[in-house]
């Protein structure tokens, strides 16, 4: 674990947090509690299309040793495209809901079902603080992680239903937004590209490679 991803928690913490899903970049694992994308938890993508969430969604997606899902409100996916970033299609389920209430009742089938490791999401215009926090339970009782893709965050966005956010800026670059580890205590860090001297290594990190 690097020393930026252990001063977020004490010594005595350190074994109590399950491993995450790696996102395919190294130094990006490395700053993370986890490791990677956190388990029984949800995460939050935030900026515009073409800004890098789908390529690093993927990028995790091509680690997950088991199965994952994509559902999709407009037809974003091309399959051979995520086959050339690592994805394999076989285990990948796409679901096309153009409907908020379809995205969301989708969603909670495949939480329910325990038979997915990973999960993105485009999140519903209509999203409402209850529908997270349902998510979020299921999410935890199955053990897997959900990745909300977000155009921009809404006004009442219930930033403490998510372990992670990663905000996507134009060209390209990555900031980690925030990162909390819940077990043992609640441990938060809000603003995590100020809390560090390497904050600047983050504001530049550009998703090279198979995150371009």
């Amino acid at each position: 674990m690097s020393e930026l991803a252990t001063q977020l928690i004490s010594a005595d913490h350190l074994e109590e947090i399950q491993k995450g899903i790696p996102t395919g970049m190294p130094n990006l694992n490395e700053a993370l509690p986890w490791h990677g994308l956190p388990k029984n938890a949800l995460t939050a993508f935030i900026g515009p299309q073409g800004s890098g969430r789908l390529r690093l969604w993927a990028s995790a997606m091509s680690q997950e040793s088991g199965f994952g899902a994509f559902i999709e409100k407009q037809k974003q996916l091309y399959p051979p495209a995520l086959a050339q970033l690592g994805v394999d299609l076989q285990k990948l389920l796409i679901i096309r809901a153009h409907e908020d209430k379809k995205v969301l009742w989708s969603l909670g089938q495949i939480l329910q079902s325990r038979a997915f490791g990973l999960i993105a999401c485009q999140s519903p215009s209509t999203l409402k603080p209850s529908d997270v926090h349902r998510i979020a339970s299921l999410s935890r009782s199955s053990g897997a992680s959900v990745v909300f893709f977000f155009d921009r965050l809404p006004v009442d966005f219930p930033h403490w239903l998510f372990q992670l956010q990663v905000s996507f800026q134009q060209p390209n670059r990555l900031v980690i937004e925030k990162a909390r580890v819940q077990k043992p205590d609640p441990i938060s860090v809000d603003k995590y590209e100020t809390a560090h001297p390497m904050s600047e290594h983050f504001k530049q990190y550009r998703l090279l490679g198979k995150c371009g």
